[in-house]
């Protein structure tokens, strides 16, 4: 009976690639069906950010692609929100449609939104930078904040509010969280949940990266190494990923090396060729004879 399950297991049909398939379906105007794949796929456990992206891109596009509505347009636009909050760069939209890249471009230039490298994985017991940036319109001077807060257990999440500091580059902002202050753990295995807010100088939120509810998590470990191509810095700014020089020419071929070295081995030997050739000596002199009478 065992065998009978197992070979029935291994001739089941793999689970289909739904994201690829509402890719198609958006691609063949088919928005309903890929509306229907999308919701699926956004509540499968484990979606890389990447996935998210393409999510988000996907169900705007096909959500314009419907019959024209204010409520679409509106869902729309939250799903394009979504999109740039965990693809700041928007590389996501090259699955889109024109309707959704157009309206993707319209939102950077009519409202404000809160962008940031989401970090995955960061060394634990050191300080670690979070930043963000600004872009869209801007109302006034706003002001960002970083809302955090370290998991403990299956507790409800108590956040930790922090102004960020405004940096040299223009519409830039950071915040540092420091090992053993404001809750920060020192050391070990945590969940820190994030969020960063964009408010108003008359404290309307403008934007938010994340929520209380569905906030950014990031993993601190000891173990674990830091997620590539995240920004994860050490106090100071030296990057924790730092890019390694190119490899350089064997010595043998640098003449920085090779020059004095030469140099001196010819030198060298032509000093010892002098010092080995044996000294001139004087020719016996002949003064002649003389006979006295």
């Amino acid at each position: 009976m065992t065998a009978i399950l197992l070979s029935l297991l291994l001739c089941a049909p793999a689970e289909p690639d739904r994201l690829a398939n509402a890719r198609s379906l958006v691609a063949a105007g088919k928005y309903a069906d890929a509306l229907v794949d999308l919701q699926a796929v956004s509540q499968m456990y484990g979606n890389t950010m990447r996935e998210q992206a393409e999510i988000s891109a996907l169900r705007a596009s096909a959500l314009l692609g419907l019959p024209a509505s204010t409520e679409h347009r509106l869902e729309a636009v939250q799903a394009l929100q979504e999109m740039y909050h965990v693809d700041p760069d928007g590389t996501a939209l090259a699955h889109a449609t024109d309707e959704a890249k157009a309206l993707a471009q319209h939102l950077r230039t009519e409202r404000s939104l809160v962008l940031t490298d989401r970090i995955v994985v960061a060394r634990s017991g050191r300080p670690l930078r979070i930043r963000a940036r600004l872009a869209g319109v801007r109302i006034g001077e706003p002001q960002l904040f970083l809302n955090y807060s370290a998991q403990h257990g299956s507790e409800e999440p108590e956040y930790v509010r922090v102004p960020m500091e405004r940096v040299a580059a223009a519409d830039t902002y950071e915040a540092w969280l420091r090992p053993g202050v404001g809750g920060v753990p020192g050391g070990g295995e945590h969940l820190l949940l994030y969020y960063i807010e964009a408010v108003d100088p008359g404290g309307l939120v403008l934007d938010s990266n994340g929520t209380a509810k569905d906030p950014i998590r990031l993993t601190l470990s000891d173990t674990l190494p830091e997620a590539a191509g995240i920004a994860a810095l050490d106090e100071g700014g030296r990057a924790a990923h730092p890019v390694l020089p190119p490899p350089q020419r064997p010595w043998y071929k640098r003449w920085t090396i090779v020059g004095p070295i030469v140099a001196a081995i010819v030198i060298g030997g032509t000093i010892a060729l002098i010092a080995t050739q044996p000294k001139p000596q004087p020719n016996e002199g002949n003064l002649g004879r003389l006979d006295l009478p």
